[in-house]
């Protein structure tokens, strides 16, 4: 493990998933325009 704390691994991860979300959703507009 990571010398972070739980809750900073934790937005970490909430953080990536967000950008993630994002990109997906822009691929997926403009791949059906």
């Amino acid at each position: 493990m990571l010398n972070i704390s739980e809750g900073t691994s934790k937005w970490h991860v909430h953080e990536a998933r967000k950008k993630l979300k994002e990109n997906l959703s822009k691929e997926y507009k403009t791949a059906l325009k």
